[in-house]
């Protein structure tokens, strides 16, 4: 049996004398979706910083491709193939949107398949061709969060992490991301999510964990889950 893409155990990260995290381990696989989901403070947003190395004072083990990579830095993180969407988006506003993408690419040196890889972020994207001599500043929020989505798919991930993808867009936007997430789904590459609409969350995952003061309460698969059952599932 194939070890799994991304292994954590027993992941712990404290905020001072306060533990945000409590020894959470899961597993993502090649290909997989797996999502966390849980109300607000559970511990899912330091979670995933942790994997990206954001946290320094983090205990446990994280392994992704086998390899312990607890001792790597951030960049060092996204060289090994994991890319991260904080929440919030955070793209570069005084730089173009086509900037902002080549940025992505930074760790590269394909030139060719980069040239490729953004014209296939500008066909996944139209609005962002539309726009990718404009400042990323002047984007909506929408077009903003299409943007740090495209921005990390430069890198070639093989893992994507995404935190709240959703979070403050019009409704019209929400769906334009989803659907781009599903297109991300469709070409198999694994992702990790974090996601306020927890019905989304489930129905894209292979795999969901459920989250409350910072431990794993909850392991089912995305299928299993019913919509009469949501409730049950997210509080259990």
């Amino acid at each position: 049996m194939n070890a799994p893409l991304l292994e954590v155990r027993d992941l712990c990260v404290s905020y001072g004398g306060v533990k945000a995290v409590r020894g959470v381990s899961f597993d993502v696989g090649d290909g997989e979706v797996v999502s966390l989901v849980g109300s607000n403070g559970a511990g899912k947003t330091s979670t995933l910083q942790a994997i990206s190395g954001l946290h320094r004072g983090a205990t446990g083990s994280v392994r992704f491709r086998g390899a312990l990579i607890d001792a790597l830095t951030p960049d060092q993180r996204v060289k090994a193939g994991i890319a991260h969407v904080p929440e919030g988006r955070r793209v570069f506003p005084g730089l173009s949107v086509e900037e902002n993408l080549q940025l992505g690419a930074y760790l590269r040196r394909d030139r060719r398949e980069i040239k490729r890889d953004m014209a296939d972020m500008f066909a996944l994207f139209p609005i962002l061709h539309e726009r990718r001599r404009q400042a990323a500043g002047t984007l909506s929020g929408g077009e903003q969060q299409m943007l740090a989505i495209a921005r990390a798919m430069m890198s070639r991930p093989a893992l994507l992490i995404l935190d709240e993808p959703t979070m403050g867009l019009s409704p019209r936007m929400i769906g334009v991301v989803l659907d781009t997430l599903h297109k991300i789904r469709e070409k198999r590459i694994p992702i990790l999510l974090v996601e306020q609409n927890t019905v989304e969350a489930i129905r894209m995952a292979d795999h969901v964990y459920a989250m409350r003061v910072g431990e794993v309460v909850s392991r089912q698969s995305g299928a299993s889950i019913t919509e009469s059952s949501l409730k049950a599932f997210y509080l259990s």
